[in-house]
């Protein structure tokens, strides 16, 4: 109910291959944010656990390294 009150930058990682939440959630999370910019990554075979099995990409990703 509070992602209207969001301002700042927003960055959205979701895996294409949740078994936990749908990757349809990423961009239903966008349209919520909507006075904040948000930017959405869909990581291609990546399940629930990203920031595990995909660390050096989200570092990169949350650094600003790589988009």
């Amino acid at each position: 109910n509070h992602l209207s009150e969001v301002t700042c930058p927003v960055i959205i990682l979701h895996g294409d291959n949740d078994g936990l939440v749908s990757v349809s959630n990423a961009d239903y999370a966008k349209k919520k944010f909507v006075n904040a910019p948000v930017d959405v990554t869909i990581i291609p075979g990546a399940n629930h656990f990203i920031a595990e099995h995909h660390f050096p990409f989200v570092k990169k990703i949350y650094l600003g390294l790589e988009k």
